[in-house]
């Protein structure tokens, strides 16, 4: 059964390795950490989109968090661990913004309880960007990737979105509400529709953007001239410098792939995709007439989104929280990892009363 009923086709499960869809095999001892982060983790890929299951990797968390009974989230109680309320051990799911892949949250996951799905979109991990994202088949992809993992075994699931991932996590919650237990919104973008129609969303209908389109083909000709990449990969890099207090952790290993010409020929297909993936958003949530019903929290980096468009994400989620991070830029999780942290403790608090 599709994950939306139009769905387009999303590739195969267990694309790529071996490993793929291989689950932990339980044997009735009780696992350390250590154990659980010395072994692979459960990932599965889709239309070149590349999802991981992996485990808390056991540091100390935020005040706050707990499971059903009152007990603190663990790493070492997985979904195959025995003893009691390891079926409640939540599932954070974490979606980067445009242009970033799962070594963004880096910072974060050390804080962050239960198990952590990474995402990682068209252009990374060996993968090749086919074209502009629609943000229809986005979501339907990862609705099927989460279902590869087995996410939706009765534990609660947090979807953790940052930047335009705000608009995927937002679908997904409408489409799938089955999938979604709570959100945590990263300093995101806010969907309003603007006075005048981008010139990149002319012509724009189910994802599809005639004039992006076009710009995306001269990129990713430009990207193929090396002297060109090295350019690019230089402004792209200054660029998102600017947006952190600590640029030297841009700079870690974790990162290289973010420069590739593969990973910013895809970083560029999502940004071109802004204008048409927000009127499609809107145009959903027109028809949907209704708000998102689960516990979100939005945090905010200056500077701050206007009262308009705060309204708005207001009416798009009816059980909304919004908080200032005064001292992060926007890519919050390298500035604010305990802010985040706390945040999604929050919303897990809300989903297990």
């Amino acid at each position: 059964m599709p994950a939306f009923e139009h769905e387009a086709a999303a590739g195969r499960r267990g694309e790529g390795s071996g490993a793929v869809g291989r689950r932990w095999q339980h044997t009735g001892r009780q696992h350390t950490a250590q154990q659980y982060t010395a072994r692979q983790g459960h990932w599965a890929r889709r239309a070149g989109v590349t999802a991981r299951r992996l485990p808390a990797p056991g540091a100390p968390h935020p005040p706050g968090a707990r499971l059903a009974g009152g007990h603190p989230p663990s790493a070492q109680a997985g979904p195959d661990a025995p003893g009691p309320g390891a079926s409640r051990v939540p599932t954070l799911v974490l979606l980067a913004g445009a242009g970033l892949g799962s070594a963004f949250w880096e910072p974060v996951l050390t804080h962050l309880p239960g198990w952590h799905v990474l995402i990682d979109r068209q252009g990374r991990l060996g993968t090749r960007c086919s074209g502009l994202p629609s943000l229809d088949v986005q979501a339907a992809v990862l609705a099927r990737l989460l279902e590869d993992l087995g996410v939706a075994d009765g534990a609660p699931t947090i979807l953790v979105a940052h930047s335009m991932a705000a608009f995927e996590a937002e679908l997904l919650a409408r489409r799938r509400p089955d999938l979604v237990d709570g959100i945590v919104l990263v300093d995101p973008s806010l969907a309003l529709r603007p006075a005048l129609v981008p010139p990149l969303a002319v012509g724009a209908v189910g994802g599809r953007a005639p004039l992006a389109g076009l710009a995306l083909g001269a990129v990713r000709r430009l990207l193929a001239v090396p002297a060109a990449h090295r350019v690019v990969a230089t402004l792209v890099r200054a660029g998102m410098r600017r947006q952190v207090s600590r640029p030297q952790a841009l700079d870690a290993p974790a990162w290289a792939d973010t420069w590739s010409a593969r990973a910013l020929t895809g970083g560029a297909a999502e940004s071109l995709a802004y204008s048409a993936q927000q009127e499609d958003l809107l145009r959903v949530r027109s028809q949907d007439r209704l708000a998102v019903q689960v516990p979100t929290v939005l945090l905010q980096a200056p500077p701050y989104a206007s009262r308009r468009r705060l309204a708005a994400a207001e009416q798009a989620f009816g059980r909304l929280v919004v908080r200032r991070v005064p001292r992060s830029g926007h890519l919050m999780a390298q500035d604010a990892p305990r802010q985040v942290a706390r945040a999604v403790c929050e919303v897990l608090d809300l989903v297990l009363r």
